[in-house]
C-alpha cells in the first residue's frame, strides 16, 4: 500500500493514506483521556490491523481514560 508524505495533510484526497507505514506486529494503545485505561490490542496482519483500529476507535468513543467513578 503506497504512503504519501506531505506537509499539508489537509490537501489529501479522501481515502489517501498519510503518514509512515505501521509495522507488524503492531501494538495499539487506547489514546483517550489523560490517563491510560490499560486497554491494548495486538495486530499480527494487515486485515487484523484494520479491524483493531476500528475497534480501538469504538472503544475510545466510550472510554473515560482510566477514570474511576464512585457513587455516594
Amino acid at each position: 500500500m503506497p504512503v504519501t508524505v506531505t506537509s499539508q495533510p489537509s490537501m489529501a484526497m479522501p481515502g489517501q493514506v498519510i503518514g509512515p507505514p505501521m509495522r507488524l506486529p503492531a501494538v495499539l494503545l487506547c489514546t483517550q483521556g489523560e490517563r491510560f485505561c490499560g486497554k491494548h490490542w495486538t495486530a499480527n496482519s494487515r486485515g487484523e490491523l484494520v479491524e483493531l483500529l476500528a475497534e480501538r476507535r469504538e472503544h475510545e468513543d466510550r472510554c473515560q481514560g482510566g477514570l474511576i467513578l464512585g457513587t455516594a
